[in-house]
């Protein structure tokens, strides 16, 4: 039986599901409530002061291996697969040094191929590469090991699907209901070993009303050692997933966190009256994007309309820390790229550079605006990069 935990201010999960077997209880210990309105923001942290250090990974370029960008990473068993949704419509395998191993599936109509790849994650307990197909409405699974073919898990008709994650045998997928009036949930849990699916949290409750994950960054985060985490758009709060319960694990609480009458109505966003910035209101924060978990702390980033914030909270002091900038003095020793955490695991974060990212670092290293730190490794590799290759970077916590 799976739970759904309220914290005392209200914040609650509004949940439709197939069963009604849920149970509510008190407030969970490790609930996190984070006033940002108390905390005075300060100037700068830098990545050093989280991490040991930084790794470069150069993916290998040949022509096997002609990946058009990257959309999203996982590390499994000491390999790095890397989905280009959009271009290759791949997923592309390389070892820990960027060396490439072998493709993942193919965009078709047969048996065992994918229509439209949105996502892909990693079932680390049946070692399956999983490819997520809003066109035919599938999970296909894909053996880790040689990319075989594995078979398929049917998903509902009448939800968009976005994003998936494999956690405890589980998938969570996230989705946008064609009619919220029937079915307004923004998390689809599916059982792997019967295929059988449970919706989960309220797009009214925690979304404005909104079908926002189609508007979202990748919003799952996962990690062995601590619970699964998911926090959609428009989200002030991250959601922990266990194997019995749910529940807000972090809380951010500001008058200026996004309200329904902030936004643009949803029909006028749909028919472009905006399409880069749903909000209108300029001083709103939106979302919750970076999240980092280790043994000592909590680190994630929010959004105040195009600006990022850092915050991190000390597991142990229960002190909060909050600053307007994130400078990556491990990767740069002058100009303020942008840095993301796409994906961590226990013992690492990584950040990848897509085309766009990495051609605009390139261009400011040309023109003088951008250096690379001179302790970085492979640093006049990624100077004289062809512009069609990728990076990713590997940052060990400290």
């Amino acid at each position: 039986m799976k739970k759904i935990i309220f914290t005392a201010i209200n914040l609650c999960i509004l949940i439709s599901s197939c069963s009604t077997d849920r149970q509510n209880t008190d407030i969970a210990d490790s609930s996190i409530l984070i006033d940002l309105d108390k905390i005075e923001r300060k100037d700068t942290v830098r990545t050093s002061s989280i991490f040991r250090k930084v790794r470069t990974v150069i993916l290998e370029d040949n022509d096997s291996a002609l990946i058009g960008n990257i959309d999203r990473i996982e590390v499994f068993d000491s390999a790095i697969f890397v989905i280009d949704a959009g271009i290759a419509k791949r997923i592309f395998v390389y070892n820990m040094e960027g060396g490439y191993i072998r493709q993942i599936g193919n965009q078709g109509r047969g048996p065992g191929e994918y229509l439209h790849m949105t996502d892909f994650c990693i079932d680390r307990d049946n070692r399956h590469v999983c490819v997520l197909d809003d066109a035919k409405k599938r999970i296909h699974r894909y053996n880790a090991d040689n990319g075989k073919y594995a078979g398929s898990i049917k998903l509902p008709d009448d939800v968009s699907v976005n994003y998936i994650a494999c956690n405890n045998n589980r998938f969570y997928v996230t989705v946008c209901s064609y009619d919220l009036s029937q079915r307004d949930n923004m998390m689809l849990e599916i059982d792997v070993p019967t295929s059988k699916f449970k919706m989960y949290i309220s797009a009214g409750q925690y979304n404005l009303g909104w079908n926002a994950n189609a508007f979202s960054d990748f919003n799952f985060f996962v990690s062995k050692n601590y619970p699964f985490k998911y926090a959609g758009l428009y989200m002030n709060t991250v959601i922990a997933i266990t194997n019995d319960s749910i529940y807000p694990y972090v809380t951010l609480k500001s008058k200026d966190w996004v309200k329904k009458t902030d936004l643009l109505p949803e029909e006028e966003v749909m028919n472009g009256a905006s399409q880069e910035v749903i909000t209108y209101k300029k001083n709103r924060m939106e979302r919750i994007h970076s999240y980092m978990e280790s043994d000592g702390y909590i680190y994630f980033e929010y959004y105040q309309r195009v600006e990022s914030y850092p915050v991190i909270y000390d597991k142990h002091t229960k002190e909060i820390r909050h600053y307007n900038f994130l400078k990556n003095d491990l990767v740069f020793g002058k100009g303020t790229p942008d840095t993301k955490f796409y994906y961590t695991t226990p013992k690492a974060a990584y950040d990848y550079l897509n085309f766009d990212r990495l051609n605009r670092i390139l261009d400011g290293i040309e023109d003088s605006t951008v250096e690379l730190a001179s302790s970085l490794d492979k640093r006049e590799d990624i100077a004289n990069l062809d512009r069609e290759r990728f990076v990713i970077f590997e940052y060990e916590f400290k």
